[in-house]
């Protein structure tokens, strides 16, 4: 009787395919941030709300408000109050972005 295995060397890309899992998971919750962001933003004309984008560069992902008044709003000035919603945003969807990632990471293994 002989037994026999061969390796086919497929482990070798599996750093690249985690790494493109985290992208893609990371992504997806800079998506649920962005939603949630624009659900809780304050509201008169819908420009701040609108301004609301994400990007993605590699293992980056950003989540802009990119009205001129956004940190106005999100810190307060002088003569205003805070009126936060990005950064609660984030901490609100902690455990929605690491289901995201695990999901991505799943998928991808």
């Amino acid at each position: 009787m002989k037994s026999e295995a061969i390796y086919d060397g497929g482990l070798k890309n599996i750093g690249g395919a985690i790494e493109e899992a985290l992208a893609k998971g990371l992504f997806a919750g800079a998506e649920i941030v962005a939603q949630l962001a624009g659900d809780n933003c304050p509201s008169q004309t819908g420009a701040l709300r609108s301004s609301i984008t994400t990007e993605k560069d590699g293992m980056t992902v950003t989540v802009t408000a990119d009205e001129n008044y956004a940190a106005a709003v999100e810190f307060g000035t002088s003569e205003t109050a805070t009126r936060p919603f990005l950064v609660p945003s984030l901490f609100r969807s902690a455990d929605e972005i690491l289901s995201a990632l695990a999901t991505s990471i799943t998928d991808q293994i």
